[in-house]
């Protein structure tokens, strides 16, 4: 092809045909820029795939975290209910007037023990954070995709508040134990548990607080109560996360697909 341009040109040249010569240079100019334009457009096309392969990839990392997260939040939602159906059967014997001999002393003793004592949901952030760090969060087409991960992973005031409101009745809680049952026995006694990881059947069978005097003072009933209130809030938010995390995984897959 240049040999044919060349032998073109040198043969104008050779006719002392000016006119036709710059126009064949304008020609020859013009096929020059359109080659690198289209080698420019090949390149651009070459980069936008590679991102675009790039951003998929972390996408499928984040999907795959989220399935993660599904499992860990069914672990500490059926901790949760397990925890505060031992809170309330003991907020039920406070709001008696039965002698605890009438109640599962073992239920009792959970209660007393364990309400405030769950696990935490902490969602997989690392593919989330190599999105937003590598700019790649923004060259996600579905808008509704970035707002609903931006809500999953951004904690909203509210979940915050719910959260520092647990803790704050879960330190009043474990303090309000140590009036009824010393410090040192409950120290004791979970170093005992931990040192086994023996939790199955009774482990508390040994810890006999004075039941009708808590019931009496009512204080302890009455922290209880919030506890419960809050943790129950957070059974329905985590079940409202389900939904979410389950919305995300299908239009991720939307987003993959659309590529």
């Amino acid at each position: 092809m240049l040999h044919f341009l060349r032998h073109i040109r040198q043969k104008l040249i050779l006719q002392d045909n000016v006119r036709r010569y710059l126009l064949y240079a304008l020609g020859e100019i013009l096929l020059v820029v359109i080659g690198i334009l289209i080698a420019l457009q090949v390149n651009n096309w070459n980069e936008e795939r590679k991102i675009i392969s790039q951003k998929n990839s972390v996408l499928l990392n984040v999907k795959s975290e989220l399935l993660k997260d599904l499992e860990q939040i069914q672990l500490v939602q059926t901790d949760l209910r397990e925890k505060n159906s031992n809170g309330m059967y003991l907020l039920s014997y406070f709001n008696s007037k039965k002698d605890a001999s009438a109640f599962d002393l073992n239920r009792l003793r959970r209660g007393f023990m364990d309400t405030n004592d769950i696990s935490e949901f902490f969602p997989n952030q690392l593919g989330y954070r190599e999105l937003v760090s590598t700019g790649l969060a923004n060259r996600i087409e579905d808008d509704s995709l970035k707002t609903l991960m931006f809500n999953y992973y951004e904690t909203s005031v509210r979940e915050q508040g719910e959260f520092e409101q647990r803790d704050r009745y879960g330190v009043t809680f474990q303090d309000k134990r140590f009036d009824y049952i010393p410090n040192d026995i409950l120290i004791e006694k979970v170093k005992s548990l931990t040192q086994q990881g023996d939790w199955k059947q009774d482990p508390y069978e040994d810890l006999n607080p004075d039941w009708e005097r808590i019931r009496r003072e009512g204080t302890f009933s009455m922290i209880l109560g919030r506890i419960l209130a809050v943790q129950q809030v957070v059974v329905a938010d985590l079940d409202e996360t389900k939904k979410n995390i389950l919305q995300m995984i299908e239009r991720i897959n939307t987003e993959i697909k659309a590529e």
